[in-house]
């Protein structure tokens, strides 16, 4: 019991530091932002590793996702990419080992993820492609679930397509 209660406090420890970069980044403090992010994913990690289930793995994918965007911001890009293909690794494994409806958004936000630095490092073409995969799984989860978040996700990766041209 006593494990749970700390496994739990370590969750919620990396949430606060979630909820800190989110503020940070608001405010476009990209650099005071990352340590309280690497403190978050180190958390994260550790949890993915001695729980194993999907939850941690989705919040470890979810923290690769926001240092991923943070670097980006910083014009780090070659930590973004590393941090963008650790998140496209665990959704991939999620979509392929576990409810595959309940992680394709995560799935989804991998490729455009990934398609955001392709963009911002003017290689269009690869934006393009990995924008047409995230628009496919988008198409996929919106008549699977029909939400207002999937409808939304919808309109969005057609938007940033139109700059692929």
């Amino acid at each position: 019991k006593k494990e749970g209660c700390l496994v739990e406090a370590a969750r919620d420890l990396s949430v606060c530091y979630e909820r800190i970069v989110e503020l940070l980044c608001e405010e476009s403090k990209w650099s005071q932002a990352r340590p309280y992010q690497e403190q978050c994913l180190a958390i994260r990690q550790e949890l993915a590793k001695t729980q194993q289930t999907s939850e941690s793995k989705q919040d470890l994918s979810i923290s690769y996702s926001f240092l991923g965007d943070i670097h980006l911001h910083e014009k780090s890009f070659t930590l973004a990419k590393d941090c963008y293909e650790s998140s496209l690794s665990i959704c991939t494994e999620l979509v392929e080992h576990y409810d595959a409806v309940l992680y394709l958004r995560d799935y989804a936000v991998a490729y455009c993820k990934l398609g955001d630095y392709y963009f911002e490092t003017h290689q269009t073409a690869l934006a393009r492609t990995f924008y047409e995969k995230c628009q496919s799984l988008c198409i996929q989860q919106y008549n699977q679930l029909c939400t207002p978040q999937s409808e939304e996700d919808l309109k969005e990766i057609e938007e940033k397509l139109r700059y692929c041209v």
